[in-house]
């Protein structure tokens, strides 16, 4: 009911107008806002305290000047939908945006780059460089990740990362897959017998780009004033989502559950809702943000994942989670679905929401915090007893990996693990040293003829 709107206050989809200002810009901005946003209403006749006002003279005359307004000063032409109620006996007018698939919008008399508006908070903003060039790049139906990666000292990308991320996938999907299938998939281009790769290319492998990393941090307490432990994960995209969740499940807490003589460890939260909002973070994250990375704190009550930028066009957050899908990073998005690494934004959000609500934890929170989406997961508080045990935290499938191809082959080296788990030198080492602190995994004899040992525990954030 508008009613509940209108008590509910302003906010990013919804803005009070006391009356028709003299100037349209100031409601028109709005409108173009809204549309370069997650869309929403302005509604005439009602006061920033939200109190009922009502509108001057006839309504349906003042709703056709507002809709000619925004009609003619709006590039490209918006056409809200409106109507007009009436509460507390009072007449008000409703301006109805939904958000636009034409962006970016700007006022004419205004010009692009000065007169491209989009809505933060109870806000409307002018938009930034970097905002623009992610409403322009939506209006032209591309995204970051297909455009051609350009090395400055003009290094080729080379056959072994190629066949590297072949066989990764091959894997995944359990298909074989060749490069004229990563250059269907846009992950790669050919020209004049070249292959050349797109930045998709090179944020599922080598990753150049320092912005497209994961920051991740516990705090002592529920707020920000003291670290107790940080780290920052670049490398592949693939490596980074391995990482942070490791990180997470390294700083939360365990419950046993004893069935006659054996002790099962469950996680105070689920691992696969974590993994699904990480996975999503990276996946429709606005990589133009140039300086900006992903953020995943820990709190003692929640934990935060914080991606940089707005709803991708057409699409609201409430819009998402029921299952609407349209990703922000095509070729990624696609590359991850082959790989069976996510669901997308629809089945798999909703997977996260209902493993949540059985854990007995709050639903997730989604939010669209100034140029940022944040997902919060909500903790169980004192119900769980971190576990002394080592063997009782979670590990990643690369690190699972890792232990299963040990145990099968002691003498295994470096090398050979870089090479069949499809994982860097620094990941590898990174895996190692976490799994021998965990008494996962130990070694004996000299560096060059000794062997692996392995605990054999059966891990899986599957």
């Amino acid at each position: 009911m508008i009613e509940d709107e209108i008590a509910a206050g302003e906010s990013n989809r919804l803005e009070f107008k006391e009356k028709l200002p003299k100037d349209p810009k100031k409601y028109v901005k709005t409108a173009v806002a809204l549309s370069n946003s997650q869309g929403g209403k302005i509604i005439f006749g009602v006061a920033d305290d939200r109190k009922i006002i009502g509108v001057e003279g006839d309504p349906l005359v003042l709703r056709d000047q507002i809709i000619d307004e925004i009609s003619k000063d709006c590039c490209p032409q918006i056409f809200p939908n409106s109507y007009m109620s009436t509460v507390d006996g009072k007449n008000i007018v409703v301006i109805d945006i939904a958000p636009g698939m034409n962006r970016p919008y700007y006022l004419k008399s205004e010009g692009m780059e000065k007169g491209t508006y989009v809505r933060i908070s109870a806000s409307t903003r002018s938009a930034g460089s970097e905002t623009l060039r992610d409403l322009l790049m939506e209006g032209a139906n591309k995204s970051f990740d297909v455009l051609d990666h350009i090395d400055e000292n003009g290094r080729k990308i080379s056959a072994e990362s190629v066949n590297k991320l072949c066989k990764y996938l091959s894997e995944r999907s359990k298909k074989e897959v060749s490069v004229t299938d990563l250059v269907n998939m846009k992950v790669l281009r050919e020209s004049e017998g070249t292959l050349l790769p797109s930045r998709a290319f090179m944020l599922l492998t080598d990753n150049p780009y320092y912005h497209a990393r994961i920051q991740c941090a516990r705090f002592k307490g529920p707020d920000e004033l003291e670290f107790m432990d940080r780290k920052e994960f670049t490398g592949s995209i693939i490596e980074q989502v391995d990482d942070a969740v490791g990180f997470v499940f390294n700083h939360t807490n365990l419950g046993a559950e004893i069935k006659g003589l054996y002790r099962k460890d469950i996680p105070e939260i689920p691992a696969e809702a974590v993994r699904e909002i990480v996975t999503n973070a990276v996946l429709h994250r606005s990589y133009s943000m140039s300086g900006i990375p992903i953020f995943v704190a820990v709190y003692d009550d929640r934990i935060e994942v914080s991606s940089p930028g707005m709803m991708p066009s057409g699409l609201t957050i409430d819009g998402a989670i029921s299952g609407r899908s349209n990703p922000r990073n095509k070729v990624i998005a696609k590359f991850f679905r082959e790989a069976n690494l996510t669901e997308g934004w629809g089945r798999g959000i909703r997977r996260a929401i209902s493993l949540c609500k059985e854990y007995g934890l709050r639903p997730p929170e989604f939010q669209e915090i100034d140029d940022t989406i944040r997902v919060t997961i909500f903790r169980t508080g004192s119900d769980h007893v971190p576990s002394k045990e080592p063997a009782s935290l979670p590990i990643s499938d690369s690190e699972n990996a890792i232990l299963n191809h040990l145990e099968k082959n002691p003498r295994a080296t470096i090398s050979d693990l870089m090479a069949i788990i499809n994982i860097s030198r620094p990941t590898v080492n990174r895996a190692i040293l976490k799994l021998k602190s965990l008494g996962l995994l130990s070694r004996t004899g000299t560096k060059s003829t000794g062997t692996w040992i392995v605990k054999h525990i059966n891990f899986s954030f599957e």
